[in-house]
């Protein structure tokens, strides 16, 4: 406990601890205080959790859209006033943020000394995505760090604490429950089981206080909302994820425009990022560099096939983000024409689909196009790179 502490107070006192406080309260007042942000539906669900109350209401300014289950986890937060529960939030959000970068950075330097460069690049690369993600004060920082830590200590073989971890990430979404598939890709069973298991025995919680009837009822108000509120093919600008990019180009194109050509649409796209994935779990490599990679590669589908498709859903890049630059710069892999080609297509996805850096009309535009969504099949090609010229170095 002590070395943890001091671990932790060292930490903080390096460089990258600094620059980390510095941007905790100057990115809370830039895009979340006085902000519309999404908060106000944890903060409402948590007190009706604890009376036993319906939590799907569709006329709600906020709407809760999310598992019966988190509200149970949300309960602390209605202790407290709005005001003070979403800084209290924020600031485990933030957190969470920052232990990713650094879970990661650990597995890959795999005990060497981690320049700063590789926290702050890759950050800074993915930083409108953390922008878009703290400016809705949503869950996606919380879930890739319980998903992350989650994934390294199942494969450091302390599965069932794993397990947890990873499990908890599914309170918010059920990304996590198709995540552990990556185990049974690779034949590890137990692992699967494990977090499958912890998985549905914690979606049960509600039962405890709303009996059986009460959490049938309420996964039924669930679905209905969810199923009132979305649209699974939506041209909204907005959305960012593979079925959004259907509905603009074939709209646009007036083509593919029934729901069944639509569906073999997006099952092609799938199968497109599916096969490098085959090509990387083939080898069987069991390192937990190459692991990372894969699974790595496994969190670039959520924000790609996750038909409610905000853009804040991108924040999953951060584990490939990291990987590529760290893999990039450190086997000056920048230097080969395949690569460059790779940072040029990342970045001009980027650029164009940046508010901030190509301004509001390009932006739209990039949107439109759903270049985020073409730079996710930049990042799947960039880690099937990684995982064959970094394996084949070793």
């Amino acid at each position: 406990m002590n070395s943890s502490i001091s671990r932790l107070i060292t930490y903080i006192n390096s460089g990258l601890g600094r620059f980390w406080l510095f941007l905790l309260p100057l990115i809370y007042f830039i895009r979340v205080h006085n902000k519309r942000v999404d908060f106000p539906c944890y903060h409402i669900a948590g007190g009706r959790y604890f009376n036993a109350e319906n939590l799907y209401i569709l006329t709600d300014t906020w709407p809760y859209k999310y598992p019966p289950v988190a509200a149970f986890f949300f309960q602390p937060l209605a202790i407290f006033s709005l005001n003070f529960s979403k800084v209290l939030f924020y600031i485990l959000a933030f957190i969470t943020m920052a232990a990713t970068y650094k879970l990661i950075l650990e597995v890959l330097a795999n005990g060497k000394k981690i320049a700063k460069k590789f926290t702050i690049i890759p950050f800074l690369l993915v930083l409108r995505f953390h922008f878009y993600d703290f400016a809705n004060l949503q869950v996606n920082s919380l879930m890739l760090f319980l998903i992350i830590f989650g994934f390294i200590l199942v494969n450091d073989n302390k599965i069932f604490k794993g397990a947890i971890l990873f499990s908890l990430g599914g309170l918010f979404k059920i990304i996590p429950f198709f995540l552990s598939f990556y185990f049974l890709l690779k034949g590890e069973f137990k692992k699967f089981f494990s977090i499958v298991g912890v998985f549905f025995a914690i979606q049960l919680i509600p039962l405890l206080t709303y009996g059986i009837d009460g959490y049938i009822n309420l996964l039924k108000n669930y679905s209905y909302l969810m199923g009132q509120s979305h649209s699974f093919y939506s041209g909204d600008r907005i959305l960012q994820s593979a079925t959004s990019l259907i509905a603009r180009y074939t709209e646009y194109f007036n083509i593919f425009t029934d729901e069944k050509s639509r569906h073999l649409f997006l099952f092609a796209m799938i199968v497109l990022a599916m096969v490098p994935l085959a090509f990387m779990l083939v080898k069987k490599i069991t390192s937990k560099e190459s692991a990372l990679i894969e699974f790595s590669y496994c969190c670039l589908f959520y924000p790609l096939v996750n038909p409610v498709g905000w853009r804040h859903a991108h924040v999953f890049i951060v584990p490939a983000v990291i990987i590529l630059f760290y893999y990039i710069y450190n086997l000056k892999l920048y230097k080969q024409l395949k690569y460059k080609t790779l940072i040029a297509l990342y970045f001009v996805f980027n650029v164009i689909s940046s508010k901030f850096l190509a301004g509001s009309k390009l932006s739209h535009l990039g949107d439109y196009l759903s270049l985020n969504v073409l730079a996710l099949f930049v990042l799947f090609y960039g880690l099937y790179l990684i995982h064959t010229d970094s394996l084949d170095r070793k």
